[in-house]
């Protein structure tokens, strides 16, 4: 270890901060709001233990929620002790649990030669069981698939809480007798006089398709275990079960792990509980370090969040308790407008002990938050993008744009693009909404398909087929006039298209089809639209994998049927390099960050809170979707992302339809924000959405090239492709376009599935 490294940073540390470092024997929880420091805490705290004791690295585990929160703690770490901080185990709590069964295979006989469930997999088998007569309620006529994705949602959301089937059964069960029991179900007036009031007429319905799932729920297991199958959750559920029916394996975790730090600790669900717990038990008095923050939990329902802390204080009654109140990012005004917001969470004197009020102790002055509203939200984009470019040009500032939805998210990113402004950004979009996405499920309907001229029409105006405009227009016309056409004159493509439909393994086909029709071409303007085609190529492959298909026409309409059976199906698209200084993200993504300054555009009702959908199922303390609490959390993370300057903006119309100003701006404190209204109609610049410019696309190439080059290096392959032919470095190593396979792989592929 580096003692002076360490010393160095300790002596910066304010007196809770040490208290936190120092105190490495037995349970400890730190309640860390956001900018107290807790990364330095948990890195220091480390190596406070490998300094006091004689404790080796491998000897501490700590578990945090994402890959970033690794890197971060073990970097910090690696800066103070070097390269010992490697040993220490860091994990995601899934890491940890695909560690420990690869560690100890020989206590996990029965996931030996087990496979990832894919989505495809797992929806085929949800849909093949829904078939049982028994399951009928679960499959409306009309829509078969209506409860596909909410039945594998229901799945995962219980394993997430460690409920079995024959636990949802049971807690179903009393559910209704409690219902009917409750003097409070009837109603006492009206026609419905004596009867059950609608609103437990409804939750009885709930509980009765939950009483299905619950047995759908366990056929899909016992399923998964004859398919030799494991799906996602099933990682930390094997290990928890394992945990607790195998003394041996629990012991030598036990034996193995002494210290345990946990971060974000507010997230974790009763599944990851479990396992700290488990692996805590062994010592009457463990060596448990929690941090976490109730008011930034964003993945969890405010019941679960609080019983977090409130749960393992009950377990561990010599639990030390250590509050941080300094914040060393924003300043006072931020903190305190956003404090009085996130109170609205609690009753008068609930969770008193969580609520702690923090102390700015940066060297910014203090600084209104800025509220922006417009007659229409283009006026508020304006003015975003004229401060964008006011800011930008200072020298090691950054810059955040958070939005809530991904939606939000593309229209300030078309904003910036149109407006010259390079930003970094990466985000999930569907393949199915996505105009690269859209445009290639209508080629491939057609193609299944030809009656349907309106889909051809749509790939024409498009730009597929190779024809002008003009002739693309013209053709368009005398298709809507339904004239007799002979298409094969009119796209002589698709004479080989139609040879190729026969003759073509399916996989090979799609990537043909691509290139044949200059869909290929299309999309290797736009880098993102690339991560939108390997989607699409991602997807195919599954479907064909999965469903053992024989030919192109039977791959197409699979995929066909996919898209309108599927509700999403996401990929990560990334916009510029990672070193730009303005930054566009959804709140969720900028949980653990921090810039200069921070502008959420789009703070209306619409945007953030939109409806509730409710659940369709009655599961113990799972959550109910776009809870206020959660998102009146989520957007208190957003805010207290800003040192310098917070600036919220919202337009009172968007075209014709009328927006609510989010109802957490007037919950904060006012005394702490300006308000500003922007009542000139100003200029609107025209939006640009054919094609960009070329330098534009130039840019985009060059800037997508040096984040794929920063993240993944330059291997020896593509090397050779750049001296080759820098084109053919730029589609193959770059943008990577998926190629149909030669026949020697097809061989080689067939025989390795068949053996």
């Amino acid at each position: 270890m580096t003692s002076e490294k360490f010393e160095e940073q300790y002596r910066r540390l304010n007196k809770k901060q040490k208290e936190a470092v120092d105190t490495i024997e037995g349970p400890v929880m730190v309640i860390a709001g956001p900018g107290t420091g807790k990364t330095t805490i948990l890195t220091l705290r480390i190596a406070n233990i490998l300094k006091k004791t004689d404790t080796p690295p491998s000897g501490i585990l700590a578990l945090t929620f994402t890959e970033a929160g690794i890197k971060a703690m073990r970097m910090k770490l690696r800066d103070i002790i070097g390269t010992r901080a490697d040993e220490v185990k860091i994990y995601t709590f899934h890491g940890f649990a695909s560690a420990v069964i690869g560690e100890f295979r020989d206590h996990f006989v029965h996931l030996d030669k087990t496979k990832q469930l894919i989505d495809i997999e797992a929806e085929s088998f949800i849909r093949n069981l829904l078939e049982d007569k028994k399951m009928s309620d679960l499959r409306p006529f009309g829509n078969a698939d209506f409860y596909v994705q909410k039945i594998i949602s229901a799945i995962s959301d219980s394993k997430r809480e460690s409920y079995t089937p024959d636990m949802v059964r049971k807690f179903v069960k009393e559910e209704i007798k409690r219902i009917k029991a409750d003097e409070d179900s009837y109603s006492t007036r009206g026609k419905s006089k004596g009867e059950l009031k609608a609103e437990f007429k409804k939750k009885l319905e709930k509980c009765e398709k939950t009483l299905i799932f619950a047995d759908l729920y366990e056929a899909y297991e016992n399923k998964k275990k004859v398919e030799r199958k494991i799906d996602f959750d099933d990682l930390i559920s094997e290990v928890v079960i394992a945990l607790k029916q195998d003394e041996l394996l629990l012991r030598l975790l036990q034996e193995k792990f002494l210290y345990i730090l946990i971060d974000e600790h507010q997230d974790t669900n009763n599944s990851q509980n479990e396992i700290i717990k488990l692996l805590a038990d062994f010592f009457d008095i463990p060596n448990v370090f929690i941090v976490g923050d109730e008011k930034q939990a964003i993945y969890r329902f405010q019941g679960a969040s609080v019983d977090n802390f409130l749960k393992f204080q009950n377990v561990w009654k010599e639990i030390k308790i250590i509050r941080l109140e300094d914040n060393y990012r924003s300043h006072q005004s931020i903190l305190d407008a956003s404090f009085s917001m996130i109170e609205n969470n609690y009753a008068d004197d609930e969770y008193k002990n969580l609520r702690i009020k923090l102390h700015a102790k940066g060297k910014e002055s203090p600084k209104p938050v800025d509220i922006i509203s417009g007659e229409d939200t283009e006026v508020t984009e304006k003015y975003l993008i004229d401060e964008l470019k006011k800011i930008s040009y200072k020298k090691n500032t950054t810059i955040a744009i958070i939005t809530k939805t991904n939606r939000d998210l593309e229209r300030i990113l078309h904003r910036c693009e149109v407006e010259s402004i390079p930003v970094s950004s990466e985000r999930s979009i569907d393949i199915f909404s996505h105009p690269a996405g859209a445009l290639f499920f209508d080629l491939i309907e057609f193609i299944y398909d030809p009656t349907k001229f309106d889909l051809l029409a749509k790939t024409l105006i498009s730009g597929l087929w190779g024809l002008s405009f003009d002739n693309s227009v013209e053709l368009i016309k005398s298709l809507k006039a339904g004239k007799n056409i002979e298409l094969e004159k009119k796209l002589p493509i698709l004479k080989i298209i139609q040879r190729e439909f026969t003759e073509d393994g399916p996989l090979n086909f799609i990537i043909h089809l691509a290139e044949l029709t200059g869909f290929q071409n299309i999309i290797a303007r736009e880098p993102s639209y690339m991560e939108v085609w390997r989607g699409i190529v991602t997807l195919a492959e599954s479907i064909f994998r999965e469903s053992n298909i024989q030919n192109p026409r039977e791959l197409l309409n699979r995929l066909v049927a996919y898209k309108y059976s599927a509700e999403t199906r996401s990929v990560k698209i990334s916009v510029g390099t990672p070193d730009l200084p303005i930054r566009v993200m959804t709140a969720h993504a900028s949980k653990g960050l921090e810039f200069d300054y921070v502008f959420i555009p789009y703070a209306t009702e619409e945007s953030w809170v939109g409806r509730n959908w409710g659940n369709y199922f009655v599961l113990p303390e799972i959550r109910t979707i776009n809870d206020i609490k959660d998102i009146r959390r989520l957007f208190y993370v957003a805010i207290t992302r800003a040192r310098i300057h917070a600036v919220i903006l919202f337009g009172e119309k968007n075209y014709s339809q009328s927006l609510t100003p989010l109802r957490f701006i007037g919950e904060l404190n006012t005394n702490y924000i300006t308000h500003t209204s922007l009542n000139k109609k100003e200029e609107k610049k025209a939006i640009i959405t054919a094609v960009t410019k070329s330098n534009s696309h130039a840019k985009k190439c060059i800037d997508y090239a040096k984040s794929i080059l920063q993240e993944s290096g330059l291997s020896v392959t593509a090397l050779n492709h750049f001296i080759k032919c820098p084109s053919e470095f730029l589609y193959q190593s770059i943008l990577k376009l998926p190629q149909p396979l030669a026949p020697l792989a097809e061989k080689g592929n067939a025989m390795h599935t068949a053996l």
